[in-house]
């Protein structure tokens, strides 16, 4: 009898190759220690500097509606230190119209309107024909309660300048919140600063009161 055949063997898996010699993997270069801080203080003296140019742009827009302060660089202080600056800048040039409405706006940003009245007042008799200064001192006035007097200030600035589209939204602003109120003079003085400043900062906020009075029902 003949023995059985057996299959033939499989072939053995043929090895992977060997890495070539010499070839080796290249590990990235190790970060410099203090690669990571420069970048961090790169980006806070960016931001230091962007806040120092936010500041002095933010303190070269912020005026003054009477006279001055703008040109000013002692304006940009708290009031409480810069009031006895002023006045004794005064008492050296007693007739400096500009040192006297700083002084006024000073007063009345620390709500001591008798004071900024009284300097308002010295300053708009010494240059009459200053617009702005009325208009400060109108405000100054509607503020502490003298609603009359204020209507005077604006009414007179308008005189100089019948064209300011100012002082006719403070007069309708003084009409809109007088008591009683006087909705129908303050609506004809809104409508003339919006005809007389359509695209501008007052004719804008002139509409937008005058569409306030128009939707409020009237009594």
């Amino acid at each position: 009898m003949r023995e059985p055949t057996r299959p033939p063997a499989k072939p053995a898996p043929r090895a992977a190759p060997a890495a070539r010699r010499g070839a080796t993997r290249t590990a990235p270069p190790p970060r410099q220690p203090g690669s990571r801080a420069r970048a961090i203080f790169s980006i806070l003296g960016l931001l230091v500097i962007f806040t120092m140019l936010f500041g002095l742009i933010a303190v070269g827009i912020d005026g003054f509606g009477g006279g001055g302060t703008e040109d000013d660089p002692q304006a940009q202080r708290p009031a409480s230190d810069l009031v006895p600056t002023y006045e004794a800048r005064l008492r050296d040039n007693p007739d400096d119209v500009n040192t006297m409405l700083i002084l006024a706006n000073l007063y009345q940003n620390r709500g001591e309107y008798p004071a900024a009245i009284a300097w308002y007042e010295k300053a708009v008799a010494l240059k009459p024909e200053d617009v702005e200064a009325r208009l400060a001192f109108g405000k100054a006035l509607a503020s502490y309660g003298q609603g009359y007097d204020a209507e005077a200030q604006y009414k007179k600035a308008l005189e100089y300048n019948g064209r300011s589209a100012k002082a006719e939204y403070y007069l309708g602003e003084l009409y809109d919140r007088s008591n009683p109120p006087r909705p129908d003079e303050a609506k004809a003085r809104y409508a003339r600063a919006s005809e007389l400043e359509p695209e501008g900062a007052w004719g804008r906020a002139a509409r937008a009161a005058l569409a306030r009075l128009n939707a409020t029902p009237t009594p």
